[in-house]
């Protein structure tokens, strides 16, 4: 059994030394320059194939036992760009002084997620603006896991504290998932709050100083996440969890129960069951009950993706030529999009690197 408190103090001394070498002292957002905002999908959570629900295999990445660099065989839509790391968005100086134990902790967790959690060279908005021409080290992310879109506005005010506020050639937001789950106690999001919360921050947005060649805002619309529990493909796909390899089908009709005997897997310490729960049903247990118990689970989640878009579409229209210098492009051809086994991560949830080249190539296609 390993000193579990002399392997996180050593985890945690990584973590930052790490993360500085990937935040942004000052964001130059001169040339072509892109921000992304939103949550774990934004960030490319998950997406690395050595990402496995095994608490065995968590553990021996987050002591570097195990590699989660990105490789570009993992995405070939990228073709012979070199997958440069970007800058990461962290809490404002200010966040620390006000809120110290908050930002700390927050601090804390997007290490973690940035280090061992995120791959976000394998991201569509990553993806997306290296195709644009813009180098890795400006695009920032400011999207964060678990993010929902009442932290939208938190996550511009923290870019344009760190941009001078500026704006950048390109601005990408995702907000899918969490808006739509309810773990630990949140629920669902009204429509009419995810309207409020879109909107003032595309106001932010919209105070800022726009980029010299002007602006371009992509609203990625809602994914059809009703997917995951309706294509045969997804259910059917093989991943390797608990140690063993499993279909995304068993795991959601166990609920994603823990295995007899696995105890000593679980073994993470406290400091990070919130990023690494022993049950990934956790993560939203509004979409990953069993199918028995999904009927009206499915119908409440899609009518309110559904309305999510409306309301996205609509804030996208009446922003349009609102500021100079800065249009609002709602992609909403991604609602259509058929995600396959290929395209969803080994957690059966988050989106793979081909998943995340998929949106990239519709964003694209949106983008003239």
């Amino acid at each position: 059994m390993p000193n579990y408190n002399t392997t996180v103090a050593s985890i945690l001394m990584y973590l930052f030394f790490s993360l500085e070498a990937k935040s942004a002292e000052i964001a130059d957002v001169s040339g072509p320059s892109a921000v992304v905002f939103g949550d774990s999908i934004a960030s490319g959570a998950a997406t690395h194939p050595a990402m496995e629900f095994d608490g065995d295999v968590l553990w021996e990445i987050l002591s570097g036992q195990k590699s989660v660099s990105p490789q570009k065989a993992d995405v070939p839509f990228l073709g012979d760009l070199e997958l440069d790391p970007p800058s990461v968005v962290l809490p404002t100086p200010s966040e620390v002084m006000n809120h110290p134990l908050i930002a700390s902790s927050e601090i804390l967790m997007q290490t973690i997620g940035s280090v061992f959690l995120n791959t976000e060279e394998y991201s569509w908005g990553y993806q997306v603006a290296r195709k644009q021409g813009v180098p890795g080290k400006k695009i920032f992310f400011a999207s964060s896991n678990g993010a929902r879109s009442g932290n939208f506005s938190v996550q511009v005010q923290r870019f344009l504290s760190l941009s001078g506020g500026k704006l950048p050639k390109f601005v990408f937001v995702m907000l899918t998932g969490n808006d739509l789950c309810s773990p630990y106690g949140n629920g669902v999001t009204s429509p009419e709050l995810f309207h409020s919360n879109i909107e003032a921050a595309i106001k932010l947005l919209g105070s800022a100083v726009p980029h010299p060649e002007g602006t371009r805002l992509i609203l990625a619309g809602i994914l059809p996440i009703t997917q995951l529990y309706q294509s045969a493909s997804i259910l059917d796909k093989k991943v390797k969890a608990h140690g063993k390899e499993v279909s995304c089908r068993d795991l959601r009709e166990s609920s994603f129960a823990r295995p007899e005997g696995t105890a000593a897997k679980y073994l993470i310490p406290a400091q990070f069951s919130q990023v690494f729960p022993p049950n990934p049903s956790l993560m939203c247990p509004n979409l990953f009950a069993p199918e028995k118990l999904m009927k009206d689970q499915i119908s409440e989640v899609a009518t309110t993706a559904s309305l999510y878009r409306d309301k996205l579409a609509s804030i996208a229209l009446a922003s349009s030529g609102k500021t100079k210098g800065l249009s609002v492009e709602y992609v909403g051809e991604l609602s259509k999009i058929t995600l396959d086994a290929a395209d969803i991560a080994q957690d059966c949830f988050h989106l793979s690197a081909v998943g995340h080249s998929k949106i990239a190539s519709k964003v694209i296609e949106s983008m003239p």
